[in-house]
């Protein structure tokens, strides 16, 4: 996550994309691109990993087949940065492609993690993984107003995938030794086959309506950043800045991400770690 900082969807990626001379309609959707596939294969993935004892195997595989995208794009940027048009395309395209490998890994991911940290200390567990990606992307807004000064364009975002691909070289390192604890299951239930799922999916989210809730507002909650995808370019336009000024904006992001996380952690750990 402290990778993606210096890709900031939110401030430099819908810039970057306008720059190219991207639809007003693909710059909006820049922030979402990758939330809304990583969040949609989870559904269909779920009864799949349901079946599994261990999840380190499938999370290692499809976290390192999410990774790729970062790297393919970075070399996109470099071989085809006359074409403006493919350039916005292989940046939509990534985020995409990147969210949906990475939302059949999802499930299993959260599972393993869950199991490793103690409910009471769940909060604060997810609190400092958020606390160390602000941490580390308090550089990526001087990194990305440097880079973007001396290699404004495409190549200058090259540099910047490069290095986010760097930092989710490591996170993917980190995860061999991880040491993931088994799930004891004292009854085997019965498992109906994945066709059944499919057919009995609707009347599912029919008969669970804290779930329908859970799933209109997290799908409905992402709009707002369809609006920020805006205010930075309207903040460079009427400003007169270059895009090397997004580095600002980014550090300004971490800033409030690191107080807002400091606090729900303590929040956290006391009204909600253990529901």
């Amino acid at each position: 996550m402290a990778g993606l900082a210096f890709l900031a969807p939110e401030t430099a990626m819908p810039s970057f994309v306008k720059s190219l001379g991207g639809a007003d309609g693909l710059v909006a959707l820049m922030p979402v691109l990758l939330p809304a596939a990583f969040s949609t294969p989870g559904l269909f993935a779920a009864p799949i990993v349901e079946r599994l004892q261990r999840f380190k195997t499938w999370v290692v595989i499809f976290g390192g087949l999410q990774r790729l995208p970062y790297l393919i794009t970075a070399a996109g940027f470099v071989f085809f940065t006359a074409s403006r048009t493919v350039a916005a395309a292989d940046r939509g395209a990534h985020a995409i492609v990147s969210g949906l490998v990475g939302g059949i890994g999802v499930n299993a991911w959260m599972e393993m993690v869950t199991r490793m940290i103690p409910p009471h200390q769940r909060a604060s567990g997810w609190a400092i993984r958020y606390m160390i990606q602000g941490v580390l992307g308090l550089s990526a807004g001087p990194v990305i107003h440097y880079i973007l000064g001396a290699l404004p364009g495409a190549r200058g975002f090259a540099w910047l995938h490069l290095i986010c691909f760097g930092f989710l070289v490591l996170s993917f390192a980190s995860q061999w030794f991880m040491i993931e604890t088994p799930q004891v299951r004292t009854i085997q239930l019965p498992r109906q086959s994945y066709k059944i799922y499919l057919t009995e999916l609707p009347m599912l989210m029919r008969a669970q309506p804290a779930l329908v809730r859970l799933v209109f507002a997290r799908f409905t909650g992402m709009g707002y950043l369809m609006v920020v995808s805006f205010l930075t370019i309207h903040a460079l336009q009427i400003t007169g800045s270059s895009q090397a000024e997004v580095g600002h904006f980014v550090l300004a992001n971490m800033c409030g991400s690191l107080i807002g996380n400091i606090i729900s952690g303590l929040i956290g750990n006391e009204r909600a770690g253990a529901s």
